[in-house]
């Protein structure tokens, strides 16, 4: 009798509904991506394209995929592109490409996407980091214009930013200056990398300077550290926080390279949404990846001959020598040096960035999805 009863419960139960998880958008061409993504029903998956995160715009699905990847084509569309991605009978999950294909910026990318431990996801289009912004050309800000950005944060030095100024074209966003570091240190790490350059020596004294990066290239990350760098400038990185937290619109936060100073804030502000750390420590290697990838690399070394007043750029093997530098053990060792002072990064928020809890709920309110 139970059993008929449990046979009869299991044939009258609502199905779960299908999910579409981990998806993930490459642009292999103008008009072509290729989409990856986890299925958990057997059913087709239809796809839209749309200038929003937030809604589709259109009428006419771009393509329907039966097995993951998938190449589709959206010819004739300008602007980034948000693909919707709706299952037969499950809730339809936003994707769309990681890094922004800008001519005068090789490390310009969205934080969207990410799952959390909870199983939510971050919101695309609305967190962005990047390098500096002083080759952005017309077409760039034509695209960038188009993402609604209200906020950039600017984490660089006076001295940098008088260098290499951010001329915003259009209806400039507001500027939030929270320098991280000080020109004296700006100034000798890049004369220490000068030196290994023309001296055909080893970067890693310039990896071993103090002071924040700067220049496409990752730095100081040896002694002394991530998490002194983190201590030091603790108000910076949560005037920056507290920012992201009390605005409703899209964000960019930048420094130079987009590398160290960018990606410790941005490294705190996924794991205050409850991404994995594991997830996190990716997000920070693509930097790595974007100025070592070899369609950037040449684009790269013309930064670097610029930044450092070079007779010619660098050569591939210079970059990747400075580029193994990052590596996953930086950020882990300023997540411990976290632990040990402050006992848990929930403390560390509370007590060393003061964001309380009602600020962490306000920020996954408005920045995750389900």
């Amino acid at each position: 009798m139970i059993r008929t009863a449990l046979l009869v419960c299991a044939l009258i139960a609502p199905l779960a509904p299908a999910a579409v998880e981990n998806a993930v958008c490459e642009q292999t061409g103008p008009a072509s991506y290729r989409l990856s993504f986890e299925a958990s029903g057997d059913g087709p998956v239809t796809v839209y394209a749309s200038s929003s995160a937030g809604r589709i715009d259109t009428h006419q699905p771009v393509a329907v995929i039966r097995k993951s990847p998938a190449d589709v084509s959206v010819p004739g569309r300008q602007g980034r592109i948000y693909f919707h991605l709706k299952p037969e009978n499950g809730p339809t999950r936003v994707v769309s490409i990681r890094r922004l294909p800008l001519e005068g910026a090789i490390n310009f990318r969205d934080l969207g996407g990410y799952r959390t431990k909870d199983g939510k996801y971050v919101r695309w289009g609305m967190l962005y980091r990047s390098d500096h912004l002083v080759n952005l050309t017309e077409k760039d800000y034509a695209y960038l214009n188009a993402l609604g950005i209200k906020t950039v944060c600017d984490l660089r030095t006076g001295f940098e930013r008088e260098r290499s100024p951010t001329a915003w074209q259009g209806k400039p966003p507001e500027f939030l200056i929270a320098p991280v570091g000080d020109d004296n240190s700006i100034r000798a790490s890049l004369a220490t990398l000068k030196h290994a350059f023309e001296s055909g020596s080893d970067p890693s004294e310039y990896l071993r300077r103090p002071g924040p990066a700067s220049v496409g290239a990752p730095a100081n990350s040896g002694n002394p550290g991530y998490a002194d760098m983190l201590f030091a400038y603790r108000d910076q990185f949560a005037r920056v926080l507290h920012r992201i937290v009390n605005t409703n619109d899209p964000a960019l936060t930048h420094c130079s390279g987009g590398a160290d100073r960018t990606g410790i804030y941005s490294a705190l502000l996924l794991e205050t949404l409850g991404v994995p750390r594991g997830v996190v420590v990716e997000d920070y290697l693509l930097t790595r990846r974007n100025f070592l990838d070899q369609k950037n690399i040449a684009q790269n070394a013309r930064q670097m001959q610029s930044m450092l007043g070079l007779d010619h750029p660098p050569d591939p093997a210079f970059q990747r020598r400075l580029g193994s530098s990052m590596n996953a053990e930086r950020l882990e060792t300023m997540f411990s040096a976290i632990d040990a002072k402050y006992g848990s990064f929930d403390a560390f928020l509370k007590d060393g960035l003061r964001i309380s809890e009602t600020d962490v709920e306000r920020l996954r309110r408005r920045l995750l999805e389900p």
